[in-house]
């Protein structure tokens, strides 16, 4: 199964996400700085369904909360991630965590070859903000559920450490 699921991931990755080093550890520079889009969003709705190559993946719609890179015009971004449950079906990527209604997350975006919005670095470029209630203040925590670089057991800080992080990265990349 361990076979089909990793042979599953290497087409699509070669197929739809040529430019992704999808194995590789990256820092939070290196995502930075790949990411077009660096956003907080909550996902509010997913849809499964097959690829024109019959490959099945999950559209991913996000209200965009914040914007920390880049520009979007809408309150909306709709990301596509692998794999996804349809018909009966569960097709999962060991290096993609499904998305789950209702999370809210620090998401680094790019675009794709064929025009569609990705997560940077498959599950690396996803960080879910855990707080004491729904509102996102000074108390939330992110983390990238072992997905980093910085850390073996994945990365967890303060939201505004990490929002402060990033800035830094931008006002370094600037001059």
């Amino acid at each position: 199964m361990f076979r089909i699921r990793f042979i599953l991931a290497a087409v699509f990755c070669g197929l739809i996400l040529p430019t992704y080093s999808w194995c590789a550890p990256r820092t939070l520079d290196e995502l930075s700085s790949e990411a077009q889009l660096i956003l907080v969003g909550k996902v509010e709705k997913l849809v499964c369904r097959r690829d024109p190559d019959q490959r099945m993946i999950t559209e991913v719609t996000l209200l965009v909360q914040d914007l920390w890179k880049g520009t979007h015009p809408a309150r909306h971004i709709t990301l596509v991630q692998a794999g996804g449950i349809l018909g009966g079906i569960r097709q999962e990527f060991p290096s993609e965590n499904p998305y789950r209604i209702g999370e809210t997350g620090i998401y680094f975006l790019e675009k794709s070859p064929i025009g569609c919005w990705l997560t940077v670095s498959l599950g690396q470029g996803r960080f879910l903000i855990q707080c004491g209630d729904d509102d996102l203040s000074d108390s939330c925590r992110v983390s990238n559920c072992g997905f980093s670089t910085d850390s073996s057991k994945g990365l967890t800080i303060d939201l505004n450490q990490f929002r402060n992080t990033i800035q830094i990265h931008f006002h370094d990349e600037a001059q």
